[in-house]
Order: C-alpha cells, then sequence, then structure tokens
C-alpha cells in the first residue's frame, strides 16, 4: 500500500508540474487527492499546505476537505505540542462530523501526550 501511495504522489507531481495542460477545473481537484495521499504517508505539513491551496483554487465549501484541514491542524498542532489548539481543532471536526470516532481517538492521544509532557490531568 505505501508503494503506491508513493506512485501515486510521484503521478500527481507530474499533473502539478504540468498544470498548463491541466484544465483550470481540475486542479484543486488534484491537490484534494494530494493531499489525501499525503495525510496516509503521515506527510500532514505537505498535507495542510495542498489543502490551503485547495481552498485558494476552489471556493466550494468541499465537507471532507473542510475536515481534513481541522485534522491536519489538530495533528500539527500536537506535533509542536500546542495542546489546547490541538483539542480545539479535533472538537471542530468532531462538531461537523459527530460518528466520526477518529476525533475520540485523536483526542485521547492528545490527553495522553498532554499528561506524560506535563503531568497536567485536567483532560483526562
Amino acid at each position: 500500500m505505501k508503494r503506491k501511495i508513493k506512485k501515486g504522489l510521484k503521478l500527481i507531481e507530474k499533473l502539478i508540474e504540468k498544470k498548463e495542460l491541466l484544465k483550470k477545473e481540475y486542479r484543486s481537484m488534484v491537490y484534494a487527492m494530494r493531499s489525501y495521499s499525503f495525510m496516509i504517508d503521515h506527510q500532514f505539513k505537505n498535507a495542510y499546505e495542498d489543502i490551503k491551496t485547495y481552498f485558494s483554487q476552489n471556493n466550494k465549501n468541499n465537507y471532507s476537505m473542510w475536515y481534513n484541514k481541522c485534522i491536519c491542524e489538530g495533528i500539527l498542532s500536537l506535533i509542536d505540542s500546542k495542546y489546547e489548539s490541538s483539542l480545539a481543532s479535533f472538537s471542530k471536526a468532531n462538531e461537523k462530523y459527530i460518528e466520526s470516532k477518529e476525533c475520540f481517538v485523536y483526542k485521547a492521544l492528545v490527553s495522553e501526550k498532554q499528561y506524560i509532557n506535563t503531568g497536567d490531568t485536567k483532560h483526562i
């Protein structure tokens, strides 16, 4: 699976490099696909940049891209040990997508990392 993601990312890179050949209405979709591939490959900073590019090129409010944006923001905040910001991002994603168990898992990871690093138990 990981090999296929890497191969897919290379193919998407070629599409982006030749953007003059790519119709304008498809450009944002290519960034959306690449951001999702980056997320699968745990390259959250790259995924977040592509999501921002997607929204700058596309005024449509794509729900799944908005959700992925919240998840990336939360993970990047967690990596930077910004626990409150991370929890806020995951909560925002969870408000709109109530069925997502993923947000609860991320919130638990934030609480665990916060406890390990600071001994703070207020979110546990």
